[in-house]
């Protein structure tokens, strides 16, 4: 059998890592961006105000209606460091993809390095917002840690009502359980009703399985069979309209924990449910808190030379905060 790398000196290409979902949960409720020039970032919070026009006689003065006010949150976002170094070797050695032998020249293959690294940082960064997303989405809070910052929760304030547990007997694989009566009554729970349902895959095949959900979809569709398109793709994927609610599939996308151990982003037996007509998530951006960049702004990345021993680094910082500005316009399920 022949020792050559399939048959040639060339590498054809290069498998890359699995791209991230276009359509995530931070693109699709976090679309919002305000920059700050402080490390803090805030925000009002208007009250909601129940209160009816008065009744008077034409003949009376106006009657003062007393505003319901609003309250100021604060909060200061985590700070992001993505620090790689560069050291005369990653110029000398072939890159990943390049010829057998190399086709590049040390400066050629330093600089191909750097900007393949700033896209791999990017990636990690929008990574990141994506994870922030889902947690404000799930919990109605952040837990914040890592090196050297002690581990807190960033709490936006959400009903405690609006986490639910299903216990035994009552879970959507028991017997009896339908999970068409339990969308409507969370549906109220909340600040505003809820108009879409996002479910892990499992969750989805118990769903779709039930008696009453088959049963709509007959009326609905004409049909109980279920698409495979949920399986198939790696965005959030709308299913169809069951009762006036939009029902989606999450795609398994897998993170790595500060433990290096690899985890679902959203974990199996979730349900997350969103007003998506009244929800309001900002990509809040904390001040960059380096001498090199003054300016508010989403990220900073920049890049210098140690002469002693020789090295060049590159680093990406940001200070970004996901608020739900609408915490109540969201819950969490676990069904099964």
């Amino acid at each position: 059998m022949s020792d050559i790398l399939f048959d040639t000196a060339t590498l054809q290409g290069v498998v890359r890592a699995l791209p991230l979902p276009k359509l995530g949960f931070a693109a699709k409720y976090f679309q919002r961006v305000v920059e700050s020039d402080a490390p803090e970032i805030n925000f009002d919070v208007e009250g909601t105000d129940l209160t009816m026009s008065p009744f008077v006689s034409p003949l009376v003065p106006g009657k003062i209606v007393v505003e319901e006010g609003y309250n100021t949150k604060t909060f200061r976002p985590a700070y992001v460091k993505d620090k790689t170094p560069f050291t005369p070797q990653r110029a000398t050695t072939r890159m990943l993809g390049e010829k057998i032998g190399g086709e590049f020249s040390p400066a050629e293959r330093l600089q191909l390095a750097i900007a393949m690294e700033l896209s791999k940082k990017l990636n990690r960064l929008e990574r990141r917002l994506e994870w922030m997303a889902v947690q404000a989405l799930m919990y109605g809070s952040v837990e914040i840690k890592g090196d050297n910052y002690p581990a807190r929760i960033v709490n936006f304030g959400r009903d405690a009502s609006l986490s639910i547990t299903k216990a035994a007997g009552t879970k959507w694989t028991d017997a009896g359980v339908s999970p068409m009566d339990d969308l409507h009554l969370w549906s109220a729970l909340g600040e505003a009703p809820i108009t879409d349902y996002f479910m892990t895959q499992d969750v989805y095949a118990v769903f779709r399985a039930s008696a009453d959900v088959k049963e709509r979809m007959l009326w609905v569709r004409g049909s109980d069979t279920i698409t495979t398109a949920a399986v198939l793709s790696r965005d959030l994927t709308l299913m169809g309209t069951l009762d006036s609610f939009r029902i989606w599939v999450i795609p398994k996308l897998e993170i790595k924990n500060e433990a290096g151990q690899k985890v679902r982003m959203v974990p199996d037996g979730t349900v997350l449910g969103v007003a998506d007509l009244y929800f309001e998530g900002v990509r809040h951006y904390g001040a960059i808190q380096d001498v090199d960049h003054f300016e508010p702004g989403a990220y900073f990345v920049k890049s210098w030379v140690d002469p002693d021993p020789s090295v060049r680094y590159m680093m990406l910082q940001s200070a970004p905060l996901m608020v739900p500005y609408r915490p109540n316009c969201t819950l969490r399920a676990t069904v099964k």
